[in-house]
C-alpha cells in the first residue's frame, strides 16, 4: 500500500505535506461510502482557507482555488495534499480546489456534485448556528 495516498500519517515524511493524526469513521457503506475524517484540516489550515475565500470572492459564494496558489502556499498546498491522499488519488488527476459557502436558507438544498468525479472531499471550515453563513 502506497502510503502517499492513504490520508494518514506517512512513516516517512513527505515534503510539503502535514501528518493527519484524527479518527476516521465510516458512516454509509453503500455506494458511494461515505467516511467522516474527524479534525482532517487544523485550524490554521481553515483559517487560510476562509480568509483567501473572502478576500477572492467578496460578491460569490464559490470560490474556485487557482492552481498557483494550491502549489504557492504553503498552507493550501498542505491542506490540498492531505485531500488528494485521503482520495487516494495522484495530485495530477486532481480537480481544482473549490471553496463554497452553504448557507441555512435552503434546508435540504441538495449539494451539486460532479458525477464523473473519481471521489469528492467535503470539509467544512467552521462551524456555523443554524440560520447562519
Amino acid at each position: 500500500r502506497d502510503p502517499r495516498f492513504d490520508g494518514l500519517p506517512s512513516p516517512t515524511p513527505i515534503v510539503g505535506a502535514a501528518a493527519w493524526n484524527g479518527r476516521v469513521r465510516e458512516l454509509w457503506r453503500k455506494s458511494p461510502r461515505i467516511y467522516l475524517l474527524e479534525d482532517f484540516l487544523d485550524a490554521n489550515e481553515c483559517d487560510r482557507l476562509l480568509t483567501l475565500a473572502a478576500e477572492a470572492a467578496l460578491s460569490s459564494a464559490r470560490w474556485e482555488v487557482p492552481t498557483s496558489l494550491e502549489t504557492d502556499d504553503a498552507v493550501v498546498s498542505r491542506a490540498s495534499k492531505r485531500m488528494h491522499r485521503a482520495a487516494y488519488a495522484p495530485e495530477s488527476h486532481g480537480e481544482p480546489l473549490v471553496v463554497e459557502r452553504f448557507t441555512g436558507s435552503a434546508p435540504g438544498k441538495a449539494i451539486p456534485l460532479k458525477e464523473s468525479s473519481y471521489a469528492i472531499i467535503m470539509v467544512f471550515l467552521k462551524d456555523s448556528e443554524p440560520g447562519s453563513d
